[in-house]
């Protein structure tokens, strides 16, 4: 059952409110790509991982196409009535997630990593448990939606598996700064903070996802279960 079964509208309503589910799969396999990414890193395979970065940046150009027609059949329509900004919302907040994806891996890219340093890092149980986070959020993200035709416990349950995913994501971003504070002897000062972007960035995934879990929120407060 899709999320447009759950609210009973029109045929206008259900055109657009697919797109959300259709954006949200896009920007799942986004993430997966990048999972595919980092690990290519942890293995120096740098070339491999900059082909892996092109289809990172296509499926994030992808989903803003998606996401822009999502967002110009609701301008135009006289529809949703007290939820638009809320649909508007949510499209936004999953845009974001693939935009901090493919964000934090470009700047992997743009000046080589020490292979040591990449390797110890990057097949590290606590850059592995963070990344694996960052996706739990937003698989759990998808979860939330899909729970939207089912009743109000389905998705109030279902949200708070993605905030303690979220919070699994903050104490395991922790560990890989304290690994990356780890290495100031071994590499140098730009990478180091290059470094640290790229956890704020990755942070950003599980951010919005949680974000958008807020947003449905107030679909429910509002009736929509």
């Amino acid at each position: 059952m899709k999320i447009a079964d759950l609210f009973s509208f029109g045929r206008r309503e259900r055109e657009v409110l697919d797109y959300v589910d259709r954006h949200l799969e896009l920007v799942i396999r986004t993430i997966e790509s990048f999972d595919r990414f980092v690990k290519l890193v942890g293995q120096t395979k740098w070339e491999d991982a900059n082909s892996e970065y092109q289809t990172i940046d296509s499926l994030e150009t992808e989903a803003d196409n998606l996401h822009r027609e999502g967002n110009t059949k609701i301008a135009h329509g006289a529809f949703f009535g007290g939820i638009r900004e809320d649909i508007l919302n949510i499209m936004e907040k999953i845009d974001s997630i693939a935009d901090s994806a493919k964000d934090s891996a470009k700047v992997l890219l743009e000046k080589r990593l020490d292979d040591g340093v990449a390797s110890a890092l990057f097949n590290s149980a606590e850059m592995t448990n963070f990344v694996r986070s960052c996706m739990n959020t937003v698989i759990s993200l998808r979860e939330v939606v899909r729970a939207l035709h089912m009743n109000r416990k389905s998705v109030l349950s279902k949200v708070h598996t993605v905030e303690n995913f979220e919070e699994e994501a903050d104490e395991h971003k922790d560990a890989v700064r304290g690994m990356i504070s780890s290495m100031a002897l071994k590499t140098d000062a730009l990478s180091l903070v290059r470094l640290r972007e790229f956890t704020t960035l990755l942070d950003n995934v599980a951010d919005n996802a949680e974000d958008a879990t807020d947003v449905i929120l107030i679909l429910v407060a509002k009736g929509y279960s």
